[in-house]
């Protein structure tokens, strides 16, 4: 299994406002929690392998995934065409 090349944390600042921390960038501010966690996820989706690292707000790890493999492409999605060689395709 790869390691993960990058990490990706979500961190609750003294101010009270949720960040994500990306690798080699400014930290992106959100409203919520849940908001912070879907940027983490976009951007731990498209770099693959990442690591996302959710803290809380005393800074404890709360979750922690590994984003990895490589991406799916659209034609071999759940409910989308199938593979030519998939029999239930034809």
């Amino acid at each position: 299994m790869a390691e993960p090349s990058l990490t990706v944390r979500v961190l609750l600042t003294p101010r009270g406002q949720w960040e994500v921390v990306l690798p080699g960038r400014r930290p992106l501010r959100c409203q919520s929690l849940d908001d912070a966690e879907r940027v983490a996820y976009v951007f731990a989706e498209r770099s693959r392998p990442c690591e996302v690292v959710v803290h809380d707000a005393y800074h404890r790890v709360v979750r922690r995934d590994l984003i990895n493999g490589h991406r799916v492409p659209p034609e071999f999605r759940a409910g989308e065409a199938r593979h030519p060689s998939d029999p239930r395709s034809t």
